[in-house]
């Protein structure tokens, strides 16, 4: 090799040199992940305050909802207690694949109570992704099972007006988000409302609002369902009565909160907030790109396609009033970790195909040189 070509080489060799330490020193911060861990208690105190003895088996006190392993979330049940005794619990799962633990209640005497306690450490993983739901087809986000009202005329009407005869899915899922956003206005009640009712009212909070989108998506057969989670809220403390003081809540740095999760055909599962989301284009799209989905700190507890919750709630509130019966609930929520780590396999495979590129580089350089 002449000394001309030698030096040509050692500069091509310097400039790699600078190349791969450029590359790996952004391939490290872009392939770096934050890991947050989380300490979530609840306790529920059941009273009763009637004449008679209460099974509160009987509306489902007995099941509690754990926070489910996904991509980017995992969570561990601590233990759970029921009047201060460590329980046997088994996990299993409810309508929509949700982890549950049903546990075998005692009856409640008249004027007697029973309290159950539980704890949850929980790791979130950011940035986050969706994941692609349950494995299933996707006609089972399109049913009317659940509080979806498919075959409500007013809505359909609604959905198909909005839609414009449009077969571009994006496209009708901005004119829903857009309409929502300039008809509805935030206010919820409890025990929640059906879309049918949101509509008619002009108002209604998270869930209730993603009722709503959930049920003009899946009339324009758009697959949907609702995603129900928390948003830690440090230095927060919240008190709040419901069911004619039936039912007392304390939240302390947590705030629970529901949105859409919305499948397009270009995009895959998207999540759609009509509430609680980021400003930044002041367009429909912020409720998408804006989502307290991708937020640090908003986890998430349950998927709901099939269970109709709003009939149930209705049933609770009836039956704790009818048997005089008070839940006092506190939910608490804790940040006790952050750490950052690194994906040394995209790091690795990154950098493998950046070597053969420039190795492949260099021979090329060098073979053409040769035949100079």
């Amino acid at each position: 090799m002449s000394r001309f070509n030698t030096k040509k080489l050692i500069i091509l060799l310097a400039v790699t040199e600078l190349v791969l330490a450029s590359l790996l020193n952004i391939l490290m911060i872009r392939s770096s992940v934050e890991v947050r861990e989380y300490k979530f208690k609840s306790s529920l105190t059941i009273v009763n305050r009637s004449k008679r003895v209460f099974n509160p088996n009987d509306i489902e006190l007995n099941i509690i909802n754990l926070f489910p392993n996904t991509s980017w979330q995992r969570s561990y049940l601590m233990y759970v207690l029921v009047n201060n005794t460590p329980t046997k619990w088994q996990i299993s799962f409810d309508i929509d694949t949700n982890p549950i633990i049903r546990l075998e209640l005692p009856l409640l005497p008249l004027n007697s109570s029973l309290s159950i306690v539980y704890e949850e450490t929980v790791y979130e993983i950011h940035p986050k992704t969706i994941d692609s739901l349950f494995n299933t087809s996707l006609g089972e986000f399109l049913a009317e099972n659940g509080p979806w009202q498919l075959n409500d005329e007013i809505l359909r009407s609604l959905a198909y007006n909005l839609s414009r005869g449009s077969n571009n899915d994006f496209e009708i899922l901005i004119s829903f988000i857009d309409w929502i956003d300039g008809h509805v206005k935030y206010g919820g009640k409890m025990p929640p409302r059906y879309p049918n009712e949101v509509l008619k009212e002009g108002s209604g909070d998270c869930d209730e609002q993603a009722m709503l989108l959930i049920t003009l998506c899946r009339i324009a057969r758009i697959p949907a369902l609702m995603q129900i989670g928390c948003i830690y809220m440090p230095n927060t403390h919240q008190l709040d009565s419901i069911y004619n003081n039936h039912v007392k809540i304390e939240l302390v740095n947590i705030g629970w909160h529901a949105w859409s999760l919305v499948y397009l055909s270009n995009r895959g599962w998207v999540p759609v907030d009509m509430t609680y989301y980021l400003r930044r284009s002041h367009t429909a799209l912020d409720h998408i790109n804006g989502a307290a989905f991708w937020q640090r700190g908003t986890l998430s507890l349950a998927y709901i396609s099939n269970y109709d919750y709003v009939k149930d709630a209705r049933k609770l509130k009836d039956v704790l009033e009818r048997y005089n019966i008070q839940l006092i609930e506190k939910d608490e929520l804790y940040l006790t970790k952050s750490r950052f780590l690194l994906r040394w396999d995209l790091i690795l495979l990154s950098l493998i195909i950046i070597i053969i590129v420039i190795l492949a580089l260099i021979i090329f350089l060098l073979l053409k040189e040769h035949k100079k």
